[in-house]
Order: C-alpha cells, then sequence, then structure tokens
C-alpha cells in the first residue's frame, strides 16, 4: 500500500471544529483512494493570536525535525506558503511532492501574505504535483504560478461525504422560508448584501405571503460586528458553531443556502456543496468556483455579484421552484468523497 504524508498548518479540533475541515475531508478520500495516510499538521486549538504564535513555532520544529520524509511515495502539502520554510530543507529526499492550491497561497489578502506568497512560489520544483478543487482555481494558479494550464489537476479538496451530509425526513413549511448562511461572519463573504435583505424582509414577507427567518452560525472574525447587527432584526435564529459529525443537522434546518461571497479565493465553497448534499439548494454569486457547483434549476440559482435586486429576486425564485431543484443528485454524481477518491487513482 502507498504511503502518503499529508501536512498542512491546521485540522478540526473539537475546539475549533470549521477550521479547515477540508483537510479531514482529503485525509479521507484518500484512504477511500487506497492510501495508507499519516499527519503532520499543526495543532489549531489556538484561541488567542500568541497562542496561535506558538503553535506555529511547534508545527516548524516538527516540520524542521521530521526525518522520515523519505519513507513516503508522496508528501501532499496544503496551504504551502505557511509550510514551506522548515520543508525546503527535506524536498531532496521526498519521493513526490503533491501542492494542493486552495486559497489565499494563490489570491493573498494582506502585503505579508502577498510577500510571503512570491517568496514561497521560488522554491517550487517542476517535477511537484499541483491541484486545485476547481477548474476556475486551477486557472488561477496556473496562471499565478507560470505553469501550463493542463498541470495543474482539479480535485476537489476531498468532496463532501454523502453518508454524512444527506436530508432527512422532516417536511419543511410552506409559510416559512428558512434561509441560512453557514460561513465565518466577514464583510467580505458577502454579509452586506444580506443585511440589506434583512433590512426589506417584512416588505418580502407581506408580498410573497410568508415569513422569513434567517439562521446563521456564529464564528468568524467579525463575529462581533455581525452578530450585534443580524440581533436588530427578528426570526433570526443564531447556532453556537458544530462540530463537521454536526454540521448536517444545521443544512436540514434550512430551504436555502446563501453564499454571497466576494471573495476571488472562492476555490470550491465547501459548505455549499455540503449544503448540496443535504438537498438544499444554494444562491451564491455568479463568479469564482460558483460557476461550476451552482447550476440553475439543478442546485441553485446565482446572480451578479453584489447585485441586490437579482439577489433578492433568486431568493424568491428558488422558493417558488424549490420542489423542482435536485442538489444531491448532482453532488453524488461529481463532489462526492467517492468522486473524488475515484479523481486521486488517476491523478497519482
Amino acid at each position: 500500500m502507498k504511503r502518503i504524508l499529508l501536512i498542512n498548518n491546521g485540522y478540526p479540533t473539537a475546539k475549533n471544529p470549521n477550521y479547515v475541515p477540508y483537510v479531514n475531508n482529503i485525509e479521507r478520500a484518500l484512504v477511500l483512494a487506497g492510501y495508507s495516510v499519516d499527519l503532520l499538521v499543526m495543532n489549531s486549538d489556538h484561541q488567542s493570536f500568541f497562542g496561535k504564535y506558538r503553535r506555529y513555532i511547534n508545527y516548524y520544529l516538527k516540520l524542521l525535525l521530521f526525518s522520515k520524509y523519505g519513507a513516503y511515495n508522496f508528501i501532499y502539502i496544503n496551504n504551502y506558503p505557511y509550510s514551506f520554510l522548515p520543508l525546503i530543507l527535506h524536498f531532496k529526499q521526498m519521493n513526490g511532492v503533491v501542492i494542493h492550491w486552495h486559497g489565499d497561497d494563490i489570491f493573498p489578502e494582506t502585503k505579508f501574505s502577498s510577500l510571503l506568497n512570491s517568496f514561497a512560489y521560488k522554491f517550487l520544483r517542476k517535477n511537484f504535483i499541483h491541484l486545485a478543487p476547481s477548474s476556475y482555481f486551477a486557472s488561477e494558479a496556473a496562471r499565478t504560478l507560470l505553469l501550463e494550464r493542463e498541470t495543474v489537476f482539479v480535485s476537489p479538496s476531498g468532496g463532501v461525504d454523502i453518508n454524512l451530509f444527506k436530508p432527512d425526513r422532516q417536511s419543511k413549511s410552506v409559510t416559512t422560508l428558512r434561509l441560512g448562511f453557514a460561513s465565518a461572519l466577514l464583510g467580505s463573504k458577502g454579509l452586506n448584501i444580506i443585511l440589506s435583505l434583512l433590512d426589506r424582509k417584512k416588505s418580502i414577507e407581506e408580498r410573497a405571503r410568508i415569513t422569513i427567518e434567517f439562521h446563521f452560525i456564529d464564528y468568524g472574525q467579525e463575529r462581533e460586528l455581525f452578530t450585534k447587527q443580524i440581533a436588530k432584526y427578528p426570526n433570526t435564529v443564531r447556532h453556537n458553531p458544530y462540530p463537521l459529525s454536526r454540521m448536517n443537522e444545521f443544512y436540514n434546518s434550512i430551504d436555502i443556502l446563501l453564499f454571497p461571497s466576494l471573495r476571488r479565493a472562492e476555490s470550491l465553497g465547501l459548505v455549499a456543496i455540503e449544503a448540496m448534499a443535504c438537498n438544499v439548494p444554494v444562491i451564491a454569486s455568479d463568479a469564482f468556483a460558483f460557476q461550476e457547483t451552482v447550476i440553475s434549476r439543478v442546485s441553485g440559482e446565482r446572480f451578479p455579484v453584489n447585485d441586490y435586486s437579482a439577489f433578492e429576486g433568486a431568493v424568491l425564485d428558488v422558493y417558488k421552484n424549490i420542489a423542482g431543484y435536485s442538489p444531491r443528485k448532482f453532488i453524488i454524481e461529481n463532489f462526492s468523497m467517492e468522486a473524488v477518491a475515484e479523481g486521486y487513482k488517476k491523478i497519482l
């Protein structure tokens, strides 16, 4: 059995269940593909800036002092710029290196990240295997790294566990529309357009003759700001963060998932495909990887980025025709963990 060492600057834990959950998915998909997988990851239980700083020091020491890289068929590195410094001293002994590009490792959001990325790219070798979660992001990674597009393979970050993420048997109300937001509470995730929708909620309810509930998960760097703003509106339901094993409960409590992100770094949109696996349609920005996952009249609807009128129209359109969507079937065929495992067999 071939062996893979999976490296990442984080891993979901009980304290931080929503921290890079895709790494756990990748691990499981690799196992499904028939590989033996070991982890070399950073402890994610930090609760402060200084705690995170200490975790990074320990993580870098682990990468530097690890002596068995040569025992693995592949070293599978996620978020490469945040791990590369100790690893460059060991590249020569590695049999095969896989780099999975995910987001700000291609589209940095700070000056520090931009400088770090530029420096990290200089140490990439020609024989490295490059992966990206979507065709959109594969093209962006190839452009940034000056690679031929066909040398960057598409692998959807482990996919989604369709046995965990599945619809329950509870019937949905025909008079109450439950809208959900499962992403981190950040302005860049499009929360301002959702606040505009909540501002007009009473008018929408009167016209459509429904009651609108808004469900959200209380986590993210701007949670204090947005939680206070959301709390001003009636019929808003705050959820504590869920461990990955229970996120299906959130998706099954809503009728439509809202994902109006503004970020170029949306390389896949894991919460979108998880919701779709629960047969919940998604309304997302008409950009980024959503153009591959949110298919009109199948898995949801897209709207022009930051176009409020189109966003509101999409919400009402999906609500009126919700029985016609079949997102779960689409996910099973294209983004299930089993489908990703088959992809790994071909790529590796």
